[in-house]
């Protein structure tokens, strides 16, 4: 994964690149980051999408590989990094 160890104003802005294969992966995923509420985005070339929108992420081409961009505290990061784990390029 890419870390840019980047902060502003004491929050860590962590980026990681995830791969979400089919519709039941992208749902789970989504699920998880809605239930931790956390701030992210996924990304693709200048696309910007909020990883917590369903139709967003379904819009998205999930056939290759996405950067997810967490805007939260350490603490949060890590904890989003291990609920996240299976979906992660490693």
């Amino acid at each position: 994964y890419v870390d840019n160890g980047g902060q502003i104003g004491g929050v860590q802005v962590k980026e990681v690149i995830i791969m979400l294969k089919g519709v039941e992966k992208i749902a789970e995923f989504v699920n998880i980051m809605e239930r931790l509420g956390v701030n992210a985005d996924l990304g693709q070339g200048r696309i910007r999408i909020d990883a917590r929108s369903m139709i967003g992420v379904m819009a998205m081409d999930t056939t290759g590989p996405i950067t997810l961009s967490i805007n939260e505290s350490e603490d949060v990061v890590e904890k989003v990094l291990k609920k996240i784990d299976s979906f992660l390029v490693k």
